[in-house]
């Protein structure tokens, strides 16, 4: 007796923020649900759903409106996307140039959106800054020259790479000078100077590399937690376990692992000639990964690149 007051109450106040109109009581229930959908061109429920969040001024919180993620990094349209309940699908690296949901439409939490990343050329450093950050390299031919990568490798040189010249333990860099100037190095970094040719000096090559290239890549570790695992037996065992614990810690970044197996974030997977590669490469590697979102790096370091330093 108490109870039917107050739902007959609840019920004739739905109907008049629904714009229904309320008959008598005869009426009322002779009335079928299927007529009461009909008029409302929706479900009951739905339609009474989608008023009481409209009264108090919010939308379904099942769905979402997508917005523009154009020129964003991986990074920060992973976080975006998540925090919205969507589900990424990457492809390509740099920034993102498309997605498959229409910026301002509105889709139901949970639905995939697929986004395309292309390669854009990173910020371009002076020599004359470079070398205002490391005070010991000498700058030959125009301080102007610009740079946007760094190599020691002649067969993975692009336009504006900084070629390192230096003496391996088998190999002589200086032989592919050339062949590196030929594939678009502007500069080349050595611990003498070439006629003709712009680019740093150092006294100390080998050395210089890591700092050179964690600077021209970004500083990709300031922005993510790096842990080494080194050890005679289960480098790769441990650095997979830490993956799919902080893969389940932090769900909108997660870790990239560079080891044995080569170096792979989620879909994202580079094959590496030695388990630990050198600083240049390593420097990429990791600014490539921050930019699809990677918050933390596990890698796998081999004795001999302890003793490497």
């Amino acid at each position: 007796d108490l109870a039917g007051p107050v739902f007959r109450r609840i019920a004739g106040e739905s109907l008049r923020v629904l714009g229904v109109r309320e008959t008598d009581a005869s009426e009322r229930k002779s009335t079928k649900l299927s007529d009461l959908s009909s008029s409302l061109g929706r479900t009951p429920l739905d339609a009474i759903k989608a008023s009481a969040y409209s009264s108090i001024g919010i939308t379904d919180p099942t769905t979402v409106r997508i917005p523009d993620l154009s020129g964003l990094s991986a990074r920060d349209a992973i976080k975006i996307v998540t925090k919205l309940g969507l589900i990424p699908a990457l492809d390509g690296t740099g920034r993102l140039t498309k997605q498959s949901l229409t910026p301002g439409a509105v889709v139901s939490k949970g639905s995939l959106i697929q986004l395309l990343f292309e390669c854009v050329c990173m910020k371009s450093l002076r020599l004359d800054a470079l070398r205002h950050a490391f005070p010991d390299l000498n700058i030959v031919g125009d301080p102007a020259t610009l740079v946007t990568g760094i190599t020691q490798d002649s067969r993975k040189v692009t336009k504006g790479s900084l070629f390192v010249a230096r003496t391996g333990e088998t190999s002589d860099g200086k032989k592919y000078i050339q062949e590196a100037l030929n594939r678009g190095a502007t500069a080349v970094l050595s611990d003498e100077e070439f006629d003709g040719i712009s680019g740093l000096v150092s006294t100390d090559v080998e050395r210089a590399v890591g700092p050179l290239a964690h600077f021209i890549y970004e500083r990709p570790t300031s922005v993510m937690r790096s842990i080494g695992v080194t050890g005679t037996n289960g480098k790769t065992t441990i650095t997979h376990l830490l993956r799919s614990v902080l893969d389940a810690i932090d769900t909108q970044g997660g870790l990239v692992l560079v080891g044995t197996v080569g170096c792979s974030y989620r879909d994202w997977n580079v094959p590496l000639s030695h388990t630990t590669p050198e600083a240049d490469e390593l420097a990429y590697l990791l600014h490539e990964a921050v930019e699809r979102g990677a918050t933390y790096a596990a890698m796998e370091v081999s004795s001999i690149a302890l003793e490497l330093g």
